[in-house]
């Protein structure tokens, strides 16, 4: 009985262990939707997400380098090129298109604006190992012992690693808020256009959706559904 309860605690509490690790996507690319459709793909169609600029985000200190990070279900993490320069604004005229089910309420998009750091990829991956051996030395003297502490550092390098790119400002849409969007824009997009293998409209603002950002801006943004090839 304490497995299953132990099982049904971690279950139940998922994503606050995977956000206290700092992750903020799926790290498992699968859920039970998937195993009762064994895995098709036909459940889903192709968006695209296409985002114009983003304005009046917070101030730094002095100019910074800022890129957008789109987070859909189980699609892998996208990224936008940086921008050097900003301040309180960026123009990004940028697409991507993800795997996205119109009837899975689940789903959550996420547009984050993140600053871009010094700090490489090696140095992210060496966080973890770093920290187990901080904290299995620290285990030796205390009640934790050597892997105890071990693993309690690995976990506060993991959370370090994946928390580094101070994040800006972010959109979060459900899946109501991302169906509306793409009802919207469906009506902005003439229809000789929407075949296009290039953007479907031009780059401004009357085409484009507005929404505020937490915890400040403003961000111009489009999703539209685009046919399979």
């Amino acid at each position: 009985w304490t497995v299953v309860v132990a099982l049904v605690f971690a279950w139940s509490f998922r994503q606050k262990v995977v956000a206290l690790l700092g992750f903020d996507s799926q790290l498992v690319r699968a859920d039970l939707r998937d195993c009762l459709t064994c895995f098709s793909m036909s459940r889903f169609s192709t968006i695209e997400v296409s985002v114009l600029k983003a304005t009046d985000l917070p101030a730094g200190f002095s100019s910074r380098s800022l890129f957008l990070r789109v987070l859909l279900g189980c699609n892998e993490p996208l990224h936008s090129r940086p921008r050097d320069g900003c301040t309180t604004s960026m123009a990004v005229k940028e697409r991507m298109q993800l795997n996205y089910d119109p009837e899975d309420h689940t789903q959550k998009l996420s547009i984050v604006i993140k600053q871009q750091e010094v700090v490489g990829q090696a140095v992210r991956q060496l966080a973890p190992a770093v920290g187990a051996l901080a904290g299995g030395a620290a285990g030796l003297v205390t009640p934790l012992g050597p892997q105890g502490g071990a693993m309690a550092g690995a976990v506060a390098g993991i959370g370090t690693a994946n928390s580094l790119g101070p994040e800006i400002a972010r959109l979060d849409l459900n899946y109501t808020m991302v169906n509306h969007i793409r009802d919207v824009c469906k009506q902005k997009t003439p229809p000789s256009r929407v075949m296009s293998t290039g953007p479907s409209v031009p780059w401004h603002e009357e085409y484009f959706e507005r929404r505020d950002l937490v915890p400040q801006g403003t961000i111009w943004l489009r999703i539209v559904d685009r046919e399979k090839v």
